[in-house]
Parts: structure tokens; C-alpha cells; sequence
């Protein structure tokens, strides 16, 4: 686009598109200054987003007038590029899917969720199909970033005591000592991963992963995992890894808030996780637990890549990670909540009434979102996803066919070494587990990790009798959480 730069009459740059003045001929500044002072919000913006604000005039008046907010803009042209520098991250419009991507990258979840979004109004006016496009753009960023706080909250509870579990029952602890120099398979549930399972013999040529819903199909086709992984808190990640209590030799890669069976915390080898953000973490490692560091990314099979980059230096293959809803069955068979569910199948609620209605089930958001952090995973490595109907819809993550998959890696050496774990010693001493539960409980700024929502609604709220109503309700929430950390620490001493 052709941008005119003009001067006003105070001297300070304009400058006009199509006849179209962005800023004031007069004062741009005073017109800057009522912009920002104008702002409406019902809370304390931890972030200030503006679209297209050209010479970013406003940048300093919004800076003065919220002091401790994170200052970005989305812009559309680059002919305004030379006062980037007065923003503190300018992001420039492509499609909605990059900008989705990168806004979220840069801000994450707690920042957008209290983000104030506004445009230059010019810009608005000029740019209106780039404006429409953008506003899209960020309503689909505070649903998702309400619904993963809402989530971290409703399950925190759960969390902490799956956390708690493992710092009191874990018994076999293991860490990596050298990488593998098979390339890596990484096993999912989706229908698709069916042709490994029936050559279990080109399984052996791969250092294998195999996340929990995936466990139990490999095993009864005679394929053993090098690795199992569960980052899950809730109920039925635990059904899925109960095969482990009849395989007590396979290793399992769990993150702290995971759940799973006390008797496979003492009995199996497990390869302790932990999340940078997390309460639980800090729980885990007080009885000297050492725990390997991941990111929060939603799903276990992205833990489970980024596990597989850091055990082997060749290349990472996906099977059954289809992140599509299926006709008939959603995952390889045999499943183990498919086994619970078939129980509970009768004449008036049949197995193809149940498996119809997961078919048209609301998964699709949960999907998309999966399919969207693959596609912006950034790597130099080869990484390939295995499915016989091509979409190359996840970036850097290349589709391949069972066919081409099976005709290049036949040459692969069934022999060569496989990652090397070692049992680690600890010392556990509970007291340091309890003087730790005290410290989290006593410290008001713990209350983010645990109800991170309710934190924030708290903390950001526009007055004292908004901030004093979130307060109530997030202590109230903390007292209830106490008393039933305080339960499970009585019941397992008394045990």
C-alpha cells in the first residue's frame, strides 16, 4: 500500500491512505491521548492489544495509564514498521490461523483471558475486512484461553492429590542416561495406528511410545513399548494404564498430577514429569524426587513429541494420530474404556446408539485445538504423522503413507541400542512434604497455580468491591482444597 507522510501543524508526523488521514493534522498526540484515555474495561488489563495503531501515537499514554499491562498491537502494513519499538510484541496479519497461533504463543492463556482489545479507529474504517478477520481472531483466543484457566481450575484439585500420590508411594524412579539411536514411533490410540499392529516385527526396528489409550492394543499384538506415557489427572487415564499392574516391568513416563494406581507407583519403573507452572511439581521434588521439565500443551501425544526429541536424534514417526472423529469405533481396539463401556451396552442403550452419539459428540473443538498446536510446533527435525489419507494439515509434520512409511524403513537395524534408563536413589522424608503443603497454603500468590481463574478475577478486578467478592469466593475454594489435602496426609500416615 502507498502510505503519504505528512506533517501536522505541530510538527509531529501524519499521515494518510486513499485521501484517508490516520492521524490528526492538528495535534496527533492530544488525538492519541483522549483515544487512550476513552478506553473502557471492567478489570485491570494485563495485556493491551490494538489493531493497526499506524504511528502508535497512543503507545505512551497507553503505557501511562496502564503501567504494568503487556503493550501489543496487530499490525496490517509495514509502512508503520519503524515504531514497532514503542510496542512491546507487534504482530503482523497473514491469515487467522498464524495470528491465532503466534498471539497465543506470545501471551498464553492468563494473559489473553485479561487482554483489552481495541482498534486505531481510522485503521478499523480502512482495514475492515483485516478488522473483521482479527476481531474473529481474538474471540477464538479468549474462548480458548477461558476454557484451558476453567479447566486448570476445575481439575487443580485433582491434581494436587495425584501430586501427592506420587510423592508419597513412588518407589522406582528412572532417568535417561543416553539417547537412543533407533528413531522414534510414537504410538496413539486412532484408528489408524491398525497396520503396526499387525507387523509387530517392523515395530522392532523403533524405539517405541506409546501413550496410555495405545497400551493396551500394542501389547495384545505382541508389540512392547520402550516407553509409556500418561500426563493425564483424570479417571480414565487411570483405566488406561491399569495394564501396567500385569506388566510391572515397562516404564512409565508420568507427569506429577498424572493418576494412576498406587500399586503402579511402587511397583513400576517410572520417569518422574514435571510441569514448569505447577504447584505440583513443587510438591513432587520437596521429597527430592527429581522430575524431567514439560510444557503444558493439552494433549499427551505433544509430551509425548517432545519426549521423543530429546531421547533420539533421528527421526519421529506418529501412528494413530489422526485427530479426526471416526465413523464406528474412535480408537484402536481393544480400548480399555471401550471394555468398561460394553458392559454397560443393553437393548435400549445399544453399543451403535452410544458409538453414533461420540461420532457427533463436541470433541471437534477439543481436535481442532490438538491439530493447531501441532501445526505451529516449531523444529529442524523430521517428523512424519502415518495415515493413508494425506492431509499435511500440521506444519512442519509432514503425512506420509503406511506404504511409503513400511518401504523406507524396512532397512532400519531391528539391533541398534535402545534408550538406556537408570534406577535413581531417593531419599524421601515426608516432613519436608508437609512443611511444603503448609508453604502452599500460606502464600497467596501459590493461589494462581492452584485456581488460576479465580486468581485472576481477583486480582484484576476494576474495584474493591468486585476484588473483594472473587477474593471470597477463591478462599473459600483454598479452604476446601485444604482440608482435603490435609484428609489424605492423615489417611495415609494413619495407613
Amino acid at each position: 500500500m502507498e502510505v503519504e507522510f505528512l506533517s501536522s501543524k505541530t510538527g509531529d508526523e501524519t499521515c494518510r491512505y486513499k485521501n484517508i488521514l490516520f492521524h490528526s493534522m492538528y495535534n496527533p498526540k492530544n488525538e492519541a491521548q483522549r483515544f487512550s484515555e476513552n478506553l473502557e474495561s471492567s478489570f485491570i488489563p494485563k495485556t493491551v492489544l490494538i489493531f493497526e495503531p499506524a504511528l502508535s501515537y497512543c503507545s505512551s499514554f497507553l503505557r501511562n495509564r496502564f503501567p504494568n499491562a503487556k503493550l501489543c498491537a496487530v499490525r496490517v502494513s509495514k509502512d508503520f514498521s519503524k515504531t514497532d519499538s514503542l510496542w512491546d510484541k507487534v504482530f503482523y496479519l497473514k491469515d487467522n490461523f498464524t495470528l491465532e497461533n503466534e498471539i497465543f504463543n506470545s501471551l498464553g492463556e492468563e494473559n489473553l483471558s485479561f487482554c483489552l482489545f481495541s482498534a486505531w479507529p481510522v485503521s478499523a474504517k480502512v482495514f475492515q475486512e483485516e478488522y473483521g478477520r482479527t476481531v474473529t481472531a481474538f474471540k477464538n483466543l479468549l474462548q480458548k484461553s477461558h476454557s484451558i484457566l476453567a479447566t486448570r481450575s476445575y481439575f487443580e484439585t485433582r491434581w494436587i492429590l495425584n501430586a501427592l500420590n506420587m510423592a508419597i508411594f513412588l518407589k522406582n524412579p528412572i532417568q535417561p542416561v543416553c539417547k537412543t539411536k533407533k528413531p522414534v514411533l510414537i504410538c496413539c490410540s486412532g484408528p489408524s495406528l491398525k497396520p503396526i499392529l499387525k507387523n509387530s516385527d517392523a515395530a522392532k526396528r523403533f524405539f517405541i511410545i506409546a501413550v496410555s489409550s495405545s497400551i493396551l492394543p500394542l501389547l495384545e499384538n505382541n508389540i512392547t513399548p520402550d516407553l509409556c506415557i500418561s500426563t493425564d489427572g483424570g479417571f480414565w487415564a487411570k483405566k488406561h494404564v491399569e495394564i501396567l499392574l500385569k506388566n510391572k516391568s515397562l516404564p512409565l513416563a508420568l507427569a506429577c498430577e498424572g493418576l494412576v494406581p498406587s500399586r503402579i507407583l511402587k511397583d513400576s519403573p517410572i520417569f518422574p514429569l514435571g510441569y514448569t507452572d505447577g504447584i505440583e511439581t513443587e510438591l513432587t521434588e520437596s521429597v527430592n524426587i527429581k522430575t524431567t521439565k514439560i510444557n503444558r500443551n493439552g494433549t499427551v501425544s505433544g509430551t509425548a513429541l517432545e519426549l521423543a526429541l530429546s531421547l533420539s536424534d533421528k527421526n519421529i514417526y506418529f501412528a494413530g494420530l489422526d485427530l479426526s472423529l471416526q465413523k464406528g469405533f474412535q480408537h484402536t481396539q481393544n480400548n480399555a474404556l471401550e471394555t468398561g463401556n460394553t458392559v454397560k451396552d443393553n437393548k435400549i442403550r445399544t453399543k451403535e446408539s452410544r458409538m453414533t452419539a461420540q461420532e457427533f459428540s463436541n470433541q471437534k473443538a477439543s481436535l481442532k485445538i490438538y491439530e493447531d498446536w501441532f501445526a505451529s510446533f516449531e523444529t529442524n527435525r523430521k517428523i512424519f504423522r502415518i495415515i493413508d489419507n494425506p492431509k499435511n494439515s500440521l506444519g512442519k509434520i509432514k503425512d506420509i503413507t503406511w506404504k511409503t512409511f513400511f518401504s523406507e524403513t524396512e532397512s532400519f537395524d531391528y539391533f541398534e541400542e535402545s534408550c538406556i534408563f537408570e534406577n535413581v536413589e531417593i531419599n524421601k522424608n515426608l516432613k519436608n512434604l508437609e512443611n511444603k503443603v503448609i508453604d502452599v497454603f500460606e502464600e497467596e500468590e501459590n493461589f494462581s497455580s492452584i485456581f488460576p481463574l479465580e486468581y485472576l478475577k481477583y486480582k484484576q478486578a476494576a474495584t474493591e468491591e468486585l476484588s473483594s467478592v472473587h477474593k471470597d469466593i477463591l478462599y473459600k475454594k483454598i479452604e476446601n482444597l485444604k482440608q482435603k489435602v490435609d484428609r489424605r496426609l492423615l489417611c495415609i500416615k494413619n495407613h
